[in-house]
């Protein structure tokens, strides 16, 4: 057997001031770039930080954590075995119920914590 049963990634996306908080209607290209159809966005309340005296005008204070869990079930294992490159893992990871880190982040975005900017910003990284 294999001792490797996880593998986790993490980012640290930065989180809407609680004091500046407001709605934001993102531009076309922001939905471009998050990857998000204009359906979709309908259904999302975005929200940004206007800036104020609590978070220094940045519009946003402290962090938060998004994560991507790769669980090693034996489709993932045989792949390794195999010398599967990172795309055919990370297909069978998707397939199998992975959250990817751009859709951790969108999520904390539906939930008003962050920003489809910050949204942005990792996805660039990722």
């Amino acid at each position: 057997g294999s001792s490797l049963c996880l593998v986790m990634a993490q980012r640290l996306v930065r989180k809407i001031c609680p004091h500046c908080i407001s709605d934001y209607h993102p531009t076309e290209q922001e939905l471009k770039d998050c990857g998000i159809t204009p359906e979709e966005a309908a259904q999302i309340n975005f929200k940004i930080g206007r800036g104020c005296v609590h978070c220094d005008n940045t519009g946003y204070s402290g962090r938060t954590g998004i994560f991507e869990l790769l669980t090693i079930n034996p489709e993932i294992r045989r792949i390794i075995y195999e010398g599967g490159n990172q795309d055919l893992i990370e297909e069978a990871a998707l397939r199998n119920g992975m959250r990817s880190l751009h859709d951790a982040a969108i999520i904390k975005m539906k939930e008003g914590i962050t920003t489809i900017r910050e949204v942005i910003k990792m996805t660039i990284v990722e």
